[in-house]
């Protein structure tokens, strides 16, 4: 394994991006704190699938510093996860404002690099990656079409 505290710097970026998608903004005289996320998620079906996108995009970074199947998997499973109910209408826009999976993707790689942490195949972890997979994208389909139909219903 490389340096890890190379390693570590070279994730500057990939904490900032982070910040902005799940804890930017604080609200005043609270410690409750959220980012971009879920804003754009609030955009019902194609927010959740651009949250996801960019979700996707700070995991690519992560993976860049190398990583073990079982990281590969928790990663995905918490963009998965994330995405999955952040689609569920209502419930899924309060999910989104406390679930923070950019931040703890961050976590789990920076563990991963430091304390040698989540080591393995994960070969468990990714039937559940699998079938979360199907079951976003079945959901955000869903939630599109919904959406769609519901605007075209008031014309």
């Amino acid at each position: 394994m490389a340096d890890p505290k190379r390693e570590l710097s070279s994730l500057k970026w990939a904490r900032r991006y982070a910040r902005v998608l799940d804890s930017n903004f604080k609200i005043p005289g609270t410690n409750f704190s959220f980012g971009l996320d879920p804003i754009i998620g609030l955009i019902p079906g194609l927010g959740d699938a651009v949250a996801m996108g960019f979700q996707f995009l700070l995991v690519v970074s992560l993976l860049r510093n190398g990583s073990s199947g079982e990281l590969r998997a928790k990663l995905i499973l918490n963009v998965l996860l994330d995405s999955a109910i952040g689609s569920i209408p209502i419930i899924g826009q309060i999910w989104d404002f406390f679930y923070k999976a950019n931040e703890r993707n961050l976590r789990l790689t920076e563990e991963y690099l430091l304390e040698d942490k989540h080591q393995g195949s994960g070969k468990g972890i990714w039937l559940a990656v699998l079938m979360l997979f199907i079951i976003t994208i079945v959901m955000i389909v869903y939630v599109i079409v919904w959406f769609v139909t519901w605007v075209i219903g008031l014309f």
